[in-house]
């Protein structure tokens, strides 16, 4: 599977998530604010995203021809 872009939601309650996929190398673009409900709080939804050159870059690759693919609730969607 080739894919240009992959694109992610992680709540603002799991820092420790977000943490991780910018350390993975994920870029964040934006922030949906008190979009969802956590418990009796609002929370934002942290939107972030990676490109093929950035991860191509971190493990050492050229760039190649992809689509782009959307992650949701743990499953990839093509856009």
């Amino acid at each position: 599977m080739h894919l240009h872009r992959l694109e992610l939601d992680v709540y603002s309650f799991n820092p420790r998530a977000e943490k991780v996929y910018l350390k993975a190398g994920f870029k964040r673009e934006g922030v949906l604010r008190d979009a969802v409900m956590d418990g009796d709080k609002y929370a934002d939804d942290i939107l972030m995203s990676i490109l093929e050159d950035e991860w191509k870059m971190i493990k050492g690759r050229e760039p190649e021809k992809t689509s782009t693919w959307r992650l949701n609730d743990e499953r990839l969607y093509p856009k």
